[in-house]
This record gives structure tokens, sequence and C-alpha cells, in this order.
């Protein structure tokens, strides 16, 4: 069974409410009706708050652990996804080794694809929609080269008038 969660949004403000990603494939480059995902471009000047940018060193898991409890034997078990020496264990203890596997795929697939962060509030921008490109430029070098993908937005209206909060992730595989 799968639940969408939605956090709570501040009062006139209202979460994408566009189909989550979670119902298609994460990291796919075309949206639901088969189109090209669309580019969103912001540059400083837009900007009407403050930007935030966070680089994470994820680079030295090459692999992730988890654990299940063979009811049969009566003793835990371990499955690991990726290879190498460097290995992220997973807390959590998992009834199956199918649930084992599928949390420890997730957990790589979220170490390799989350290497840096940025999000921003912009002039309100209805066309920002989660799995669009972002294209930013007027900030540090290292934010302008990134080839960032939106997992996040808000739209606000109040009185101090339309808004946009984004936040963004670098592309898979980059």
């Amino acid at each position: 069974m799968l639940a969408e969660i939605q956090p709570q949004a501040p009062r006139n403000c209202l979460p994408d409410r566009r189909p989550s990603p979670v119902l298609g494939l994460k990291d796919d480059t075309k949206t639901f009706s088969g189109k090209t995902r669309p580019l969103i471009s912001f540059s400083h000047t837009d900007m009407v708050g403050n930007w935030r940018y966070i680089s994470k060193d994820r680079s030295n898991y090459q692999g992730v652990r988890a654990r299940w409890r063979d009811t049969a034997l009566n003793k835990d078990m371990m499955v690991t996804m990726g290879d190498g020496d460097k290995i992220f264990i997973l807390r959590h203890s998992y009834p199956d080794e199918q649930q084992a596997k599928a949390a420890a795929k997730a957990k790589l697939a979220a170490l390799d694809r989350g290497g840096a962060s940025f999000s921003l509030k912009t002039d309100g921008n209805p066309g920002a929609g989660v799995e669009s490109e972002l294209i930013v430029s007027g900030f540090h070098p290292d934010i302008v080269s990134a080839p960032w993908v939106i997992n996040r937005v808000e739209h606000c209206l109040n009185n101090s008038g339309f808004t946009t909060f984004i936040e963004a992730e670098i592309e898979k595989g980059v």
C-alpha cells in the first residue's frame, strides 16, 4: 500500500500537488505524459528571500547493508546492495529478504543521488514543479555549473504577493 505524506504547508501556501515522483520512475527524463521535463531558470536577481546551498560528501559509500529476520532459521541475515569497502549499514531490521533488499536499494540510490542540495525563494512561478530541471545563474560557480532537479516546490500567495519556494538536488549520475 502506497501512502503519500504531504508536509504541512504554512497558511496561504500550497505545496505542489502535481503527481508525486513516487508514482512514476524517479530520475526519469520524461513527464507522465511522455514529454521532456521542463526547464526552470532563475537568476540571483529573481530572489525575494534567502537561498541555501549544502554540499554533501556521500561518495564515501559504495554499498548499503540491511538486516532481515529469517524465521525458519531463527536468526538475523544480511543483504548487501552495491559493492566496495565502505558500506552504509541500515539500523532497522526488516521482516523478510525482499523488504531488506528494497530498503538497501532505495538507500543506495539516495546516497548516489544526493550529492548536494540547493533551495531558494523567488517570485511566484506556477510552472515550477517536482522533477523539473533547474538552471540557475548569478550564484557561486559550484551552484551554476551543477545539473539540478527540483524535488520540492511550495507556492505561497499572501499579503506579500506570490512567491515560490524550491528545493533541488544534483541530478543522479553526475
